[in-house]
């Protein structure tokens, strides 16, 4: 059952009211018509519940199937350039790529294609009303939980962080965000996460910081404004720091309502001068989970390989996982996969690959995808479905060319409840 809302009677705007009524009532008239009547002194609480969706709070694990929905290469979806771009999301019906070079291309275009098909729905212009050789820049696609999405600006070279808002696929974008070199970490906008609604209301913005390629050492570093009816409610936002320095990485929150951090980075001390003989058992990847009372655990980073490229955590009814896109350690020649958890319950923090219940934890891994990738790029989305338990997870692998790169669908459908 969905709690809907909860109101304090005695600290309710007509707590000053019923104060000075004389034997005050509620009066409650139900459609069949019959009418209940209750004395509003004896009442504390009222909450109302929605009977048609069930939510627990209770973390369940459940038994999952993972099938593969559809894969396109990068000739399939007309991608412009299938070695760099940039990110994906998915709003609304749409999976969107931001379909960008390194330098400035003013053929640089967000593609829209029928999340489950991957049928292409038409190009979204990337806006340029003020931008200074904006393309250079526009390195991250996030979408909001209201079927919004926004790009955001890499802060590189004294570029700043924008962000072009839009409500659709349609729209104009607006511009909540301009700000100077100065008013954000160097290299904050790597990667974003939007929540609630960035146009109404209550929204989120985090920008994990970190090199552009991955190939540098840089603190831990993430930033983040809250916002309301779509504009921040700050300037400049605060700033946030992990204990760990990494060389490339991505930072979520839980939800508007829990702030729980996820953090994914990769500490890639040595690369590439380690010895061939060495490749199979450095794992410089790392995943770790910071509490609201700032406790952190950490899952086993012989569980992944060598790198994240990208990850997402997120839930399906009350189960979270973790999906990821992993390489190994050449970025020339090591492959790329897939990988999903069940991040549901503590215990993945203590297990590894070599304990004998690991398959319950790591659901699925992909087939290996080799194509050259020395700027480490590559991206994850999700998008759920709680009323059906089903999530479809999308990963965008690059390649040297159109037909080496491409992006796959993935469907995670929930079963029955692990007691």
């Amino acid at each position: 059952m969905k709690k809907l809302t909860s109101l304090i009677i005695g600290g309710s705007i007509a707590a000053g009211a019923i104060a000075h009524a004389v034997n005050p009532t509620m009066v409650v008239t139900m459609k069949n018509g019959n009418v209940v009547e209750y004395d509003l002194p004896d009442i504390e609480h009222v909450t109302f519940n929605n009977t048609d969706e069930e939510t627990p709070d209770t973390p369940q694990r459940y038994k999952t199937t993972v099938s593969e929905m559809w894969t396109k290469t990068g000739t399939d979806l007309a991608l412009q350039f299938p070695s760099s771009a940039r990110d994906i999301c998915v709003a609304g019906d749409y999976l969107l790529v931001l379909d960008n070079t390194i330098a400035y291309d003013a053929a640089a275009k967000i593609k829209a294609y029928d999340k489950l098909t991957g049928a292409f729905v038409k190009d979204v212009a990337i806006y340029e009303g003020g931008w200074n050789g904006p393309r250079s820049y526009t390195w991250t696609l996030a979408a909001d939980e209201a079927g919004h999405f926004a790009m955001g600006r890499l802060n590189s070279g004294g570029a700043g962080f924008w962000m072009d808002a839009y409500t659709d696929i349609d729209a104009m974008p607006v511009n909540p965000f301009k700000l100077t070199a100065t008013q954000v970490p160097e290299n904050a906008g790597k990667r974003m996460q939007l929540l609630g609604d960035i146009f109404s209301g209550e929204g989120y913005v985090c920008l994990t910081t970190s090199h552009f390629y991955g190939v540098t050492e840089l603190d831990g570093k993430y930033c983040t404004w809250n916002m309301n009816d779509g504009m921040p409610t700050t300037t400049e936002p605060e700033l946030h720091s992990f204990p760990a320095k990494w060389y490339s990485a991505v930072v979520q929150r839980q939800s508007l309502d829990d702030p729980t951090m996820y953090v994914t980075y990769n500490d890639e001390t040595g690369y590439p001068s380690h010895d061939y003989s060495t490749w199979d058992t450095l794992h410089g990847a790392h995943f770790a989970v910071v509490g609201a009372d700032g406790s952190r655990q950490e899952m086993n980073p012989s569980c992944f390989s060598y790198r994240i490229l990208d990850a997402n955590v997120f839930s399906v009814k009350n189960a979270r996982y973790y999906f990821t896109l992993q390489m190994g350690y050449s970025t020339g020649t090591s492959p790329m996969s897939t990988a999903l958890y069940d991040i549901t319950v503590d215990d993945v923090f203590t297990t590894s690959p070599t304990a004998a219940d690991y398959s319950d934890y790591k659901l699925y891994e992909s087939a290996g995808h080799v194509s050259a990738n020395d700027n480490r790029i590559g991206s994850v989305t999700v998008s759920v479905d709680n009323e059906k338990g089903i999530a479809y997870l999308y990963a965008f692998y690059p390649g040297k060319t159109g037909e080496e790169a491409k992006i796959t669908c993935l469907k995670l459908e929930l079963g029955e409840a692990i007691d």
